[in-house]
């Protein structure tokens, strides 16, 4: 998972959003992952989700990180910034 997030977050830096969001979610179908195990990549799923202007995917995976740990980074500003943006 740490793998993934690695380099999801190149990708990101990079700005290039769908090949993070790819390469992202290639770890959530690695055997024996749960939720707990993937948080960093379900935020970067979120981050890159928002930057790609797909509010309802980022509030998704936002959602995830915060039934897993409400403190993790800046989730919860994040979430209640997806939930602003998914009603206009």
């Amino acid at each position: 998972a740490r793998a993934y997030e690695g380099l999801g977050q190149c990708f990101i830096e990079l700005r290039e959003y769908d090949v993070a969001i790819t390469i992202l979610s290639r770890s959530r179908r690695e055997p024996g992952m749960e939720d707990e195990d993937l948080i960093g990549v379900l935020y970067l799923l979120g981050y890159a989700s928002e930057q790609g202007r797909k509010p309802r995917d980022a509030a998704a995976y936002y959602q995830r990180v915060f039934a897993i740990d409400i403190d993790f980074r800046d989730v919860s500003q994040r979430l209640k910034s997806m939930g602003k943006a998914a009603t206009k």
